[in-house]
Order: C-alpha cells, then structure tokens, then sequence
C-alpha cells in the first residue's frame, strides 16, 4: 500500500518559550522547503536542516501533536498550517516603532513582521523634523502623544530602535501605557516582572561571532 504524508493536527497545550523558539525554526526551515516544491519531509531529512537528531523531531512534534506513524513524511504544507496557527500568525496584532532612524525605516520594510501577523501602525520619534512624515506608509508622530495613541489603537507590542540610553526610559514609559511585548535592538538588561517578554536582538553578538570564525 502507498504511504501518503502524515497530516498533523495540531493541539493547543501549555508549551514553553524553548519549544516555542523551536517552532520558529522549524516554520523557516519548512516554508523553504515549500518553496522548493517539497511537499513531504522525513524526520531525518527535518532533524538535518535543524541540526538536531531526527527522535528530537519527533518528540518535538509529539507533544504538539495527536497521532503519527513510523515511515510516514510529514506533510509539510499542512504542518506550515499548523505551526502558523500554534504560533498566532493569523491574528492581526497591532504595534508600534519607536525611532524612524536608519534602523527603524529598514524594520518597516522587513516582510517577516507581516507575515507574523503584525501590523506596523506608526512610527514615534523625538526629532521634530520627521513630524508628520510617512515612511513606507505609515506616519511618524512625536514622541508625547504615545500614550494616547497607545490606548486609542490597541497597541500590544513595541520594537525599540532608539539609542542605548533612552531604551530602559522608554521602555518603562510603554509598560505603564500597557505594552508587555518588545523587540529591543540594544545592549540593554531590564528588571521587568515575568508579565513581560522581551526579545533582544544583538547583532554585535553575532559580529563576535563572525570575527572568531
């Protein structure tokens, strides 16, 4: 009897962030496939392209999924589909960037914020001549009327392209307006509670790195 690709029906359990930042992997990896035309993947062929072993794969897909059958590919657009809806793709999510810098001006641009169901609303900055401005279409507004616009637009998270030394003063004027999500472009620690998740991107870190290979 031909084998036809496992179709996964995802669960929607408790999973913690180390999972979660794994499905992140695994949507990128999987969406290249796709595009590739590959319309099934063995756990072997998935556990290379993770560089994990392919048991981990399994168990990894194990806690998120019912049933499955050995020998059988998964059927990959159909795991797309439910890696997209375990990670909340789908739902439109208002946010904002505060600094329409250099930095900030190129995040706009940046197709993943979309396709992770953000919705970039507007721009917040401290220089006066970007007042009124639109980039890429959306409108840049000064920095005093954040609060309100906040409250106004359902406005859940923030990514934080500013200098070093306004972030921390920045961010905690954002998390009495609400905002407990944040993408921060800075060397900078915070001492928020657990309700707050921040992501940090250092890309010095990854220079370092670059250096030393």
């Amino acid at each position: 009897m031909k084998k036809t690709p496992l179709r996964i029906v995802m669960a929607q359990p408790e999973v913690n962030k180390y999972l979660i930042r794994k499905m992140t992997r695994y949507y990128r990896y999987l969406s290249e496939q796709l595009s590739f035309g590959v319309k099934s993947i063995s756990s072997i062929k998935l556990a290379k392209l993770m560089d994990v072993s392919p048991s981990q794969v399994r168990q990894d897909f194990n806690r998120l999924t019912y049933g499955g059958q050995h020998g059988v590919g998964y059927d990959v657009e159909m795991l797309i589909q439910n890696i997209v809806k375990l990670l909340n793709f789908e739902k439109p999510k208002n946010i904002i960037i505060v600094g329409a810098g250099n930095l900030g001006q190129s995040l706009c641009n940046y197709d993943w914020i979309r396709k992770c169901g953000f919705v970039i609303n507007a721009f917040f900055d401290i220089n006066p001549r970007l007042e009124g401005a639109v980039i890429c279409g959306i409108p840049v507004h000064p920095m005093e009327g954040i609060v309100d616009y906040i409250e106004e637009n359902n406005i859940i998270a923030a990514i934080l392209s500013i200098p070093t030394e306004s972030t921390k003063k920045v961010a905690h004027m954002l998390y009495d307006c609400g905002i407990r999500l944040f993408l921060n472009f800075n060397q900078v620690f915070f001492d928020f509670g657990d309700d707050v998740y921040i992501e940090n991107v250092h890309m010095d870190d990854n220079l370092m790195m670059l250096s030393y290979m």
